[in-house]
């Protein structure tokens, strides 16, 4: 989940969005960034809804977990609860949306 309460970015805010993923046992710390180009949804009524995500770093341990099963179980996550949160989802319906990560 993401933290909606980001400190001001005159005050040094990177842009990171660090979310934090109990799996399998293990506390996962990741940075997840939202991607914003030409193949992305820009309205709330686009059916379906695209959104793209760059995960731009693990600062943790993945403990035997594969980057596709990490992949994989993000894109499950954010489908279902968007990123923001399980109380997060107020204004796209997730049968709308469609969630794609990009790979180095």
């Amino acid at each position: 989940m993401c933290d909606p309460h980001l400190p001001d970015p005159r005050d040094g805010f990177t842009g990171e969005e660090i979310y934090i993923l109990c799996y399998k046992g293990n506390v996962i710390e990741l940075d997840i960034r939202r991607v914003y180009d030409e193949t992305t949804s820009k309205m709330l009524v686009d059916n379906p809804f695209f959104i793209k995500y760059k995960l731009e770093n693990i600062n943790s341990s993945l403990d035997g977990i594969s980057l596709d099963e990490l992949y994989k179980i993000l894109k499950e996550a954010l489908t279902e609860y968007g990123n923001r949160g399980i109380d997060g989802r107020e204004n796209l319906p997730k049968e709308h949306e469609v969630v794609t990560f990009l790979h180095d």
